[in-house]
């Protein structure tokens, strides 16, 4: 979450809202030989690569706090 939050705050920093490295995302582009079409590519909108990354990237927060979380809910739970 830091990392997709981090980029995005300063890819909006250096360019502006909608003008920045994470808007146009030139690399996932390039490295899909441009295989999905260009609103793929471009902006923030639902099933945009940003969207899916965000996705991604918020499933990964949530299990790694449920695996961190858990043990400790669980002893907590067990002494009551």
């Amino acid at each position: 979450m830091a990392i997709d939050g981090g980029t995005h705050f300063i890819s909006d920093i250096v360019g502006g809202k909608g003008g920045g490295f994470r808007y146009g995302n030139l690399w996932p582009a390039a490295l899909t030989g441009n295989a999905f079409p260009a609103t793929f590519y471009v902006g923030d909108a639902l099933g945009s690569f940003n969207s899916w990354m965000r996705l991604f990237s918020g499933i990964l927060f949530a299990l790694g706090i449920t695996w961190f979380s858990f043990p400790y809910l669980q002893r907590s739970f067990e002494h009551e």
